[in-house]
């Protein structure tokens, strides 16, 4: 694929995937071992984990969009600056809905073959969702490192 497909690809996994919440999307653009390298000790780094996490976060925050600010593309690279935002209008992690409005912004690099992500590392910026309601990290699931 060409770094113009590949960009758009990541344009798709962002609209679809991330705001509109199709987490069955995930199967057709991420590959079957594809690895989130920075992935936190309790969130995996696999497929499963990465719906498992997205339905965590779309519980809470139904209305959550995600929107491509910056996008780059090298070869089989695609670096993407995005931020997400959304209301707590439900629970999060045992959190009461505040109706307090968050933000976070990702600096992404996606490895993509034969059309699909095989790969990814993701650096975020600022507080993540449950710091920024409680002021504290997220809960680690019972025997995830941390």
């Amino acid at each position: 694929m060409s770094a113009e497909e590949n960009k758009e690809l990541i344009r798709k996994v962002t609209e679809e995937v991330y705001s509109r919440g199709n987490i069955a999307a995930i199967d057709r653009y991420y590959a079957p071992d594809w690895v989130a390298h920075d992935a936190p000790p309790n969130a995996g780094g696999d497929r499963e984990s990465l719906k498992e996490v997205l339905g965590v976060i779309r519980s809470g925050f139904p209305d959550v969009r995600a929107s491509i600010e910056v996008i780059l593309a090298e070869g089989d690279l695609v670096a993407s600056r995005t931020t997400a935002e959304g209301t707590h209008t439900r629970e999060y992690f045992g959190v009461a809905p505040t109706g307090k409005r968050v933000r976070l912004r990702q600096l992404n690099i996606d490895r993509i073959r034969d059309g699909k992500i095989i790969e990814s590392w993701s650096e975020s910026f600022g507080q993540g969702f449950h710091y920024q309601l409680t002021g504290k990290a997220p809960p680690v699931p019972a025997g995830a490192a941390r």
